[in-house]
């Protein structure tokens, strides 16, 4: 059973408000990562929090696509294996 893209957005744009160092007014799901002032290790490490959550793994290649958390979102939802 795959998750809803609606419900991995908001799980998704939970994380990214998590950080503290972002602006929760400025987190919106079409949200470029840079113009959140995210670097790339912020980047690596909101992935990695976004594996934990949805206990997927998500490959090099697939992440690199990644610019917004909508992006990610829709990745997500569409993993069968998501949780």
């Amino acid at each position: 059973m795959s998750i809803s893209m609606l419900d991995a957005e908001k799980r998704i744009i939970n994380i990214l408000e998590s950080y503290g160092i972002i602006d929760p007014g400025k987190v919106l799901p079409h949200s470029r990562f840079n113009d959140l002032g995210m670097d790339e290790l912020d980047v690596i490490d909101f992935i990695e929090r976004v594996e934990r959550e949805f206990g997927i793994v998500i490959s090099d290649v697939d992440v690199n696509e990644f610019t917004t958390s909508d992006q990610v979102a829709s990745y997500v939802s569409k993993r069968s294996d998501a949780r």
